[in-house]
């Protein structure tokens, strides 16, 4: 009997052993202390994660900014001379709360004139060698004012040609001469409708040599568009390319007489 009995609680042991061992390893109860470590290192590692996110958009960011400001003093005609490091330290200092000077200001006016006459002379010289070679090209005709033009339409021959008074409704595409397209009305799907004396003197003299429904390319020299004084995205000293579509003319109003006493 005693026998048994021993045998009953071994076999008992046995079984309890085995299943202590196939049982699985419960999770870490929500509260513990391992709990919360776990959550701590997750929220370390998440947040780790989030800054490095920050820092290289920030990086990108400021890059971004540095490319424009760049870009902006490139187009002016200022080259990789310039000491780059002292603008780094400008913008850090004006970041950090300083105020620029009426002597930073000049200083500024004064070299982005000196920036905007060079870089306007070297465009005048490139369009004084562009306009002696087009010339020698077959259907270029210069005027005596050194205005260059080709026929590529002749138009209605037998309409008369715009005076400096009439208006005019034409197409036109404008051009720098490395293909920068910087005006057209054929990109805003509308004609423009202006008085032929009211445009630079180079659209004012070519007008003038134009039939309605006429078509032709305009080589204006800078000092027959805008010189030293261009607008918007046309570089100082620039020499200006235009195709031009005449579409119609509309001549001026008679001068009304007074009558009189």
């Amino acid at each position: 009997m005693k026998r048994n009995v021993l045998i009953s609680i071994a076999i008992a042991g046995l079984l309890g052993t085995a299943a202590g061992l196939a049982a699985p390893t419960p999770a870490t109860p929500p509260g513990s202390k391992a709990a919360a470590r776990a959550a701590a290192s997750k929220a370390d590692a998440d947040a780790e994660a989030a800054a490095k996110s920050r820092v290289a958009a920030t990086s990108e960011v400021a890059y971004s900014i540095g490319l424009s400001i760049g870009d902006g003093l490139h187009k002016s005609g200022a080259t990789t001379d310039l000491d780059t490091a002292a603008i780094g330290r400008g913008i850090k200092d004006a970041l950090a709360g300083k105020a620029g000077t009426q002597e930073d200001r000049d200083r500024i006016n004064a070299y982005m004139m000196e920036l905007r006459n060079g870089l306007g002379q070297r465009n005048k010289d490139t369009a004084k060698k562009f306009l002696a070679e087009n010339a020698k090209n077959a259907g270029i005709v210069t005027t005596p004012s050194g205005l260059q033009y080709r026929i590529t339409d002749a138009g209605d021959t037998k309409a008369a040609m715009p005076q400096a008074s009439d208006s005019v409704t034409v197409h036109y595409r404008g051009k720098l001469l490395d293909g920068t397209e910087f005006d057209s009305s054929y990109q805003r799907g509308q004609p423009a409708k202006f008085p032929v004396g009211g445009v630079i003197k180079g659209w004012t003299e070519a007008l003038q040599l134009l039939h309605p429904g006429a078509k032709a390319t305009l080589y204006v020299p800078p000092e027959l568009a805008y010189d030293m004084n261009s607008p918007g995205r046309i570089p100082p000293g620039s020499l200006l390319v235009f195709d031009v579509e005449l579409i119609s003319v509309e001549p001026a109003p008679a001068p009304v007489e007074t009558p009189k006493p």
